[in-house]
């Protein structure tokens, strides 16, 4: 009697469960139609193997893999199907296993509803066709699939299986992420070390030391499904390469990033990283953890890639301060306990520059002494007036613009509603063609030159909102750092953009020091 293995399978889509512990409608309808086929034929019932919740085109099945190892160890005679797409709707499968392996191990392929039997050798092409269409369905599934999910991407919508550490999935809004106020003050503290001048390795040092577990930590502690990839070997330690990671991904400044890496093919799980140009990135889709600001700071600061000191910072003027002669970045050396700053050009060539060097402390006590006098001088109520527009002459004049753009608009309207008028009165007869004319060209006129302004004024009012952002933004600044006492790294980097230094005068001993200012 010949023995029969029995395979079902059952797609995410075909689900309809009313008990998620029990077999679905449809497995259950495949199983009482196999084994009543099996019964009529006399066959003896070797073993019945199930998956649920698998695509066809998926290799790894359970299931499948555990028919195909008893299939090569002749354990039956018969694999028994619904249909070959249920088997599998690759062709390169039905290929290597219905049409290669399975004869070699004896093993006759049979599935009911299409009528493909490798005992009737007269049906090989139809099975063939089978795999054919089989294969054009998974394509067009997955096309179908990625034009769904790129929609959504556009549309700044999450469709990650597991939130960015430091969020967690709303829910109250599909597809929309919050803050999770445990991660999150992680992510500020690495933030904030790193504005103090504490480098990658140091911050994952002491995120250690404190016993803070890692994303990957943190997610499995916390219930999380989610499964790292690759395991390290320290477990739940921070790393350098994970902090980075952190400071340099835009979604904790409010923007939804995606789109990073590619399935290399439908048939394979394989993934590639894309180029930036082809990331999905649509701003202010979530709450951010970092303000903007901040985060476009610390960009610039990992840009600069100032290395740290053995103590694991980098000095407060790192990435800022250049030599006035040649340009270069100046760099810092140790002598007898005092840290100096120098230009390195001049150790290798005198011809091309002269030299600088100064003191770190001489350089903080002149730079604290001259931002304190620019504060001073931008309060100074004499000059106040000529320095700073004040908000409501700001808002008076967005106010204005906006007004004249909605006027534009609204006249825009009126001319499209008579245009269409005019073309009605015209096929109706009561008005002529002469007369149709004339007037068309008028307000097709008058339309080109409002549409004209109406982008001007568009454009004057973006500038001036961003000049009305930009002089709010550094009253904040200034107001915030009013009589300052010592300066800090975040202070060096939200107010200066560059410090040059020149050659000591050997007549006066002075040090020329000039400062390019952020406000």
């Amino acid at each position: 009697m010949a023995r029969v293995a029995i395979y079902c399978r059952l797609s995410e889509e075909d689900r309809n469960k009313a008990n998620p512990q029990a077999d679905s409608e449809s497995i259950q309808n495949q199983k009482s139609m196999l084994l009543g086929y099996a019964g009529q034929q006399g066959w003896e019932i070797y073993n019945l193997y199930s998956d649920e919740d698998f695509s066809g085109s998926d290799r790894r099945r359970p299931e499948f893999l555990k028919m195909l190892a008893d299939a090569e160890k002749r354990k039956f005679d018969i694999v028994l199907c619904k249909t070959q797409s249920r088997f599998s709707r690759e062709l390169e499968i039905v290929e290597k296993y219905i049409h290669g392996l399975f004869p070699e191990w004896g093993i006759r392929f049979i599935s009911v509803v299409d009528s493909a039997d490798t005992a009737n050798k007269g049906n090989k092409k139809s099975r063939q066709i089978n795999g054919l269409i089989n294969e054009w369905f998974l394509e067009d599934l997955s096309e179908n699939i990625r034009s769904v999910l790129t929609d959504k991407r556009r549309q700044g919508q999450h469709i990650g299986s597991f939130a960015l550490y430091g969020y967690q999935k709303d829910e109250k809004q599909k597809n929309h992420l919050i803050i999770d106020p445990e991660a999150s003050e992680v992510v500020r503290l690495i933030y904030s070390l790193y504005q103090q001048g504490y480098g990658g390795q140091k911050i994952a040092n002491i995120l250690n030391d404190r016993l803070i577990p890692n994303p990957a930590a943190y997610k499995m502690q916390h219930g999380s499904k989610y499964h790292p990839a690759k395991l390290s070997s320290n477990g739940s330690c921070w790393s350098y390469t994970t902090v980075i990671a952190i400071l340099r991904n835009q979604m904790y400044a409010g923007d939804m990033v995606q789109g990073k890496l590619r399935k290399v093919s439908y048939k394979s799980n394989t993934l590639r990283r894309t180029d930036r140009n082809e990331w999905m990135i649509v701003p202010d889709t979530h709450e951010a953890i970092i303000p903007r600001q901040q985060w476009l700071q610390i960009q610039a600061q990992l840009d600069s890639r100032r290395k740290p000191a053995k103590s694991g910072q980098v000095h407060i003027f790192a990435g800022k301060i250049k030599c006035m002669e040649c340009g270069r970045a100046l760099h810092s050396n140790l002598a007898k306990g005092i840290r100096y700053l120098r230009c390195p050009a001049s150790d290798s060539c005198k011809k091309l520059c002269a030299g600088c060097c100064i003191q770190l402390p001489q350089l903080e006590k002149y730079v604290l002494k001259e931002l304190n006098k620019l504060i001073e001088q931008y309060y100074d109520p004499t000059q106040l007036q000529e320095q700073v527009v004040v908000p409501s002459r700001w808002e008076g004049k967005i106010k204005n613009v906006t007004s004249e753009k909605e006027s534009c608009q609204k006249r825009l309207a009126e001319i499209g509603t008579a245009l269409k008028n005019m073309y009605l009165d015209k096929i109706q007869g009561t008005l002529d063609e002469e007369l149709f004319l004339e007037l068309s060209n008028q307000f097709r006129t008058e339309k080109r030159l409002l549409e004209e302004r109406s982008k001007t004024l568009e454009t004057q009012l973006e500038s001036l909102k961003e000049q009305a952002e930009k002089q709010a933004s550094q009253e904040e600044i200034i107001q915030k750092y009013r009589s300052i006492t010592q300066l800090t790294r975040p202070i060096i980097c939200e107010l200066i953009d560059q410090i040059q230094v020149g050659k000591k005068d050997p007549d006066t001993k002075q040090i020329p020091i000039k400062i390019i200012w952020n406000i």
